[in-house]
Formats: structure tokens, sequence, C-alpha cells
């Protein structure tokens, strides 16, 4: 029987927020977030992160199940919202890496 990864949680992604630089964590619309200059991660839910894509048209587009439109964009269509349950640890690491990038972080 294959080895299936362990789901991805809150705590895989506070971990990952905050090996980056000068990250802060901050508790936005009831829910842990993590900002550089600006926002650049918040979960959303249980199991859905808020984060920034250049690319989110096309992950949404092409990965409708991973990637959700985020309903509270306001315009801003760079925000994605991620399915952690089915992505992995190292997708999850250039996602936040990507978005960190985007919030200003260095």
């Amino acid at each position: 029987m294959p080895d299936v990864p362990t789901p991805l949680i809150e705590s895989d992604v506070r971990a990952l927020c905050l090996a980056f630089h000068d990250v802060v964590e901050k508790v936005s619309w009831r829910r842990p977030a993590w900002f550089a200059r600006t926002m650049f991660a918040r979960m959303y839910d249980e199991g859905t992160l808020s984060i920034r894509s250049a690319e989110s048209r096309a992950l949404i587009g092409s990965q409708p199940d991973t990637f959700l439109v985020h309903p509270y964009g306001r315009g801003d269509h760079d925000k994605v919202l991620v399915v952690l349950s089915r992505i992995d640890r190292d997708e999850l690491e250039e996602l936040l890496t990507e978005s960190y990038r985007l919030a200003g972080g260095s």
C-alpha cells in the first residue's frame, strides 16, 4: 500500500510562514494571518488558506478543485484560496514564497 501524505494543517502553514524574514503573525477576521509588509497568507477556514499569486487565474482555471476564487477579493485579482488537503508541502512552500514576495517580503 503506498504511503499517503499527511494532509497539511494550520501548524504546517505557520511553520513555513514564520521561517520568512521579518514575518509577524496576527489575527485577522478571527483567523491566523501572516504579514510581511502586508498580509501574504491567512487561514480562511480549517483547511483552506488565502494567499496572493500572480498566477491566480491560471491556478483556478487549471485546478478548480484545489484553487478557488477568493470571495472577498474586492477586485484584488491576485488573491486565491488553496485547499490544503490537495497540495503537498513543497507546493505549499512554493505558493507561500511567491505570496510573501508579492506582499513586499525580502
